[in-house]
């Protein structure tokens, strides 16, 4: 019969090393001979884990992980087969909780971001991660370390294991009538699904731009597709906004939510006064790109408002040009980091409609740094000098005097996260056609930069550009408004089943739903 607390009752498996206390006391050090014995100790520590859990496995190839793991699947009530999620990162099970078996060891720390695959920590079900250590600067604070190692001459089944509880666990739990070990009086009945980890904390920045009166006069703007974060609200000509930096943390869905909330409630604002929700489309992290959509889709669907989505690129060509003026003198090119050596690029003169682009993909266009800014500069040329020849052409009949001083090239500046250390490539391609790069007399970013205009996009300027194009344009279908993905990730998870995840060049373009970046 289940014990009080819901779990199966505890027994001591029959297999556990001799000399281990029972219930199971952490941190624990523990010596095994066979993989019975290996199991064992995973299927023991089964009985102290909890919904939310996370429990980290590291050691060098062959010592046991998968082995303790399955001891440890088995010991959460699951009985189907457990193998190892090698060559499909991960594996699901059902036992007493749910339980996400994953196996890091196919990636590198760089593939990680793309994949978004922290999202699977949270919520219900336990993780048991192989190769943890691949992950050691994403995973959460409050997890179980279980180290295996093998004896030295790797001849024996003997290893040495080391189980270390999460920081906020008491080190020798209290067994209760039942010998089922619980944790400890403090977190009793307390949900884990964010295993203890505090929120990131955001800085704060109030905007009163021009023409932000009228309608729509209530806007919400929500930018999760970058380094940064951003949300903003703009109500009564005034423009909050919340801004998290790339060193603060990982910013989830229900960060979003609370963090909403918070916003509306300093505004005096409540979701039913909203008129329009406006969202970054990307191109940007993975799961970012998706968590900012879905939340500005519900809040659409949810409350009947119109929604109107912008790329991020465009977003931070508006903050440029905001800054700085409107018409054929002004030009920006944006560069954002693509990962893996490559950039996301997009030009603009005078507004921030994109530039069509030669081997881009419409008017955006990833690849190594200096080709993207060849392309680029291509397009800003043509384009200034299109739009100089309208401006300047004679009157029907009449010839341009003779000595005309030829038009001074336009200002343009740089924008993204991946535009500084371009700058030299940038100047380089402009020089080819008589163009200068401009420094920025303005905005300076966290880190103090002044060469750019806009290192990262903000709430501010999407609510603004999503507000112009909502009324030029109307709004868009929630339904059928899809992130703007550019690249496949390098790997990615399975969709469906214990399906292989897909290995791409990086190389293609247009979407094919979520696996593109």
């Amino acid at each position: 019969m289940p014990g009080p607390s819901g779990s199966p009752r505890s027994r001591r498996p029959a297999s556990l090393p001799s000399g281990l206390p029972w219930p199971l006391a952490l941190p624990l050090t523990a010596v095994t001979t066979s993989q019975a014995e290996t199991q064992a100790v995973g299927e023991a520590l089964a009985g102290l884990l909890r919904p939310g859990d996370v429990v980290a496995l590291s050691g060098p190839l062959g010592a046991g992980k998968t082995c303790f793991a399955r001891g440890l699947v088995r010991g959460l009530g699951a009985r189907e087969p457990v193998g190892s999620p090698t060559f499909t990162l991960v594996r699901e099970y059902q036992g007493r909780v749910p339980i996400r078996h994953i196996d890091l060891y196919r990636l590198e720390p760089d593939d990680l971001p793309d994949l978004g695959w922290r999202d699977l920590l949270y919520g219900n079900a336990v993780s048991v991660i192989e190769w943890a250590d691949k992950a050691a600067g994403t995973l959460p604070d409050a997890r179980y370390e279980v180290e295996i190692h093998p004896d030295a001459d790797c001849v024996s089944n003997r290893r040495l294991i080391t189980v270390s509880p999460p920081r906020d666990v008491d080190a020798a739990p209290t067994p209760g009538q039942d010998g089922q070990a619980r944790p400890s009086a403090a977190h009793e009945g307390e949900p884990k699904t964010r295993a203890h980890e505090p929120p990131p904390s955001p800085r704060t920045r109030v905007l009163r731009p021009e023409g932000a009166t009228g309608y729509p006069s209530r806007v919400v703007g929500i930018d999760t597709s970058a380094r940064t974060r951003s949300i903003g609200l703009l109500s009564e000509g005034e423009i909050r906004e919340l801004l998290w930096g790339p060193g603060d943390g990982e910013l989830l869905a229900e960060d979003l939510a609370s963090s909403l909330r918070g916003l509306f409630d300093e505004a005096g604002v409540t979701v039913r006064d909203l008129e329009l929700v406006t969202v970054a489309l990307g191109p940007g992290s993975f799961t970012g790109v998706k968590v900012g959509l879905a939340a500005a889709k519900a809040l659409s669907w949810a409350l009947g408002l119109p929604l109107k989505g912008a790329g991020t690129l465009d977003v931070l060509a508006a903050g440029a040009l905001a800054a700085r003026g409107r018409g054929c003198r002004y030009g920006v090119m944006v560069l954002t980091d693509a990962r893996r050596g490559e950039v996301f690029g997009a030009a603009y003169l005078g507004s921030p409609r994109p530039l069509p682009l030669q081997g881009g993909n419409g008017a955006y266009i990833h690849g190594p740094p200096p080709s993207v800014v060849a392309v680029l500069a291509d397009a800003l040329a043509e384009a200034f000098a299109c739009a100089v020849a309208d401006e300047e052409a004679p009157p029907p009949g009449l010839r341009r005097p003779a000595g005309t001083a030829q038009a001074r090239g336009p200002e343009i500046v740089l924008a993204g996260d991946s535009a500084e250390q371009s700058a030299g490539d940038v100047r380089e391609a402009l020089a080819r056609h008589g163009l200068e790069l401009h420094r920025a007399d303005g905005q300076a970013d966290w880190d103090g930069r002044d060469a750019l205009e806009c290192v990262y996009p903000r709430a501010g300027d999407l609510i603004m550009l999503g507000r112009a194009r909502f009324l030029n344009e109307r709004g868009d279908d929630p339904f059928s408004l899809l992130p703007t993905y550019l690249k496949e990730p390098d790997i990615s998870l399975p969709t469906g089943g214990n399906r292989t995840p897909s290995r791409g060049s990086g190389n293609r373009t247009g979407s094919r739903g979520g696996e593109r970046r």
